[in-house]
This record gives C-alpha cells, structure tokens and sequence, in this order.
C-alpha cells in the first residue's frame, strides 16, 4: 500500500517535468503556502505605492495625449495612404 503511494507521487512529479503534460493539462497548482507568501509580497508591493503621485502621473500621460489627439487626426490622411487604407 505505501509502494502504491511513492508511485503515484513519482508519477506527479514526472508529470510536472513532461512538457506535454504540462502543455495539455496546465501548471500543477501550488500549494497554499505558496499562495499565500505570493499575497504577502503582493500586499506589501502596494504598501510601498504612493498612490497620491501615481495619480499625478496618470494625469500627466492622460493630458498629454489628449495634446496629441490633433497631431494625430492631422496626420492620419497620411497614414492612411501611406498604409493603402481607402
């Protein structure tokens, strides 16, 4: 009975090493340990964030390219008939 449970733990990990497997039946799913160190880390990356300049920066990208809407309806006829659109 325990030689019937190291060949089925002998099977998982071939399993994980065949590329086939792995291409046909996705990643092995990770164990809850690793998911929750993963949350950990994720929750103290947004910790560090400061939200406050990051939605500064997001305003600046969003005025910016409402300034290059013009410039980019004025060449678009160009870009048309450089790329053959009709």
């Amino acid at each position: 009975m325990n030689g019937d449970f190291q060949d089925e733990s002998a099977d998982k990990s071939n399993m994980q090493k065949d590329p086939f497997s792995r291409m046909m039946f996705g990643p092995v799913e990770r164990s809850n340990k690793t998911a929750v160190k993963e949350r950990q880390g994720k929750s103290e990356l947004l910790e560090n964030v400061n939200m406050e300049e990051l939605m500064h920066h997001v305003d600046n990208l969003l005025s910016a390219a409402h300034g290059l809407k013009p410039i980019f309806q004025k060449a678009r006829p160009l870009l048309d008939q450089f790329l053959g659109k009709k």
